[in-house]
């Protein structure tokens, strides 16, 4: 199963590391385990979900879970706890299938992630750390240098900046603001083309995220794009949410994702 890696989709896998894992920078080769259930847990800042029939959750920090319901053969394999070895997605013969592999230093930092289709790598993504944070990385596409990133983070070692160039030396970068509680409130994104895109998050009492609204700057004129209303149960359990764009509100469909707010894994919340 072929698939071209768009520039969203590889934003997502370029901040989808964790950030602060420490340790040393030495490689430590996989050994396969028992195949989980299709899923990665880190902590998380926010939440958004939905690609056609390949759905993905990400966040200002880490990426949460994906499913794809097309890729029935869908394993991950696992050689320490929360540290994924190898992913297979494809069809049910093993030669087509689409291989992911990680590559761990010690202290469990993620060094290297390589994209193999039907036994060929096709690309791959290196990471390097400073104080035991993400410094850069950097994702080439059949040898070719396609996206580098750099990393700032504030004094408190959250994700205050990123800065993406391209083959052709075009910049992007997202930029990040938190509450009082630690939780992301906006995201600032200025695309290659010069495109700056705002998302504002609010939280309702129990520190949930409520509200996701993404607004587009031009000529000084912010334009609401759409707003995301997060809908839960008495148990605090999110079930769904609404939509509008356009002056219409469309229910927005779930598949299984997990999602973490805080470093220490507390304040799970668990849904499908």
């Amino acid at each position: 199963m072929k698939r071209r890696i768009t520039f969203a989709l590889a934003l997502i896998m370029l901040l989808s590391v964790c950030l602060c894992a420490c340790g040393s920078e030495e490689s430590e080769k996989p050994a396969l385990a028992t195949p989980r259930p299709a899923e990665e847990t880190y902590n998380l800042a926010m939440y958004y979900v939905s690609k056609g029939n390949y759905e993905m959750g990400y966040a200002a920090l880490l990426s949460i879970s994906d499913y794809d319901k097309a890729a029935e053969a869908l394993e991950n394999f696992y050689h320490l706890p929360g540290k994924m070895a190898e992913r297979k997605a494809g069809e049910t013969n093993p030669d087509n299938y689409d291989i992911t592999m990680f590559s761990y230093g010690k202290g469990g930092i993620i060094l290297e992630r390589s994209y193999h289709e039907s036994g060929v790598m096709t690309a791959a993504e290196r990471f390097t750390y400073e104080n035991g944070l993400l410094k850069t990385s950097e994702f080439r596409s059949n040898g070719d240098k396609k996206f580098t990133a750099s990393y700032t983070f504030d004094g408190e070692g959250r994700l205050y900046e990123i800065v993406m160039k391209d083959a052709e030396e075009n910049f992007a970068k997202k930029d990040y603001k938190y509450g009082t509680s630690g939780k992301v409130t906006e995201e600032t994104i200025t695309d290659f083309d010069g495109t700056v895109t705002i998302n504002k998050f609010s939280y309702n009492k129990n520190e949930q995220l409520s509200v996701k609204r993404s607004c587009r700057i031009k000529d000084g004129e912010e334009t609401v794009i759409a707003e995301y209303e997060y809908i839960y149960n008495e148990k605090g359990v999110l079930i769904g949410a609404d939509k509008t764009a356009d002056g219409k509100k469309y229910d927005v469909g779930y598949s299984e994702h997990r999602l973490f707010y805080n470093p220490d894994y507390s304040d799970l919340m668990l849904y499908y």
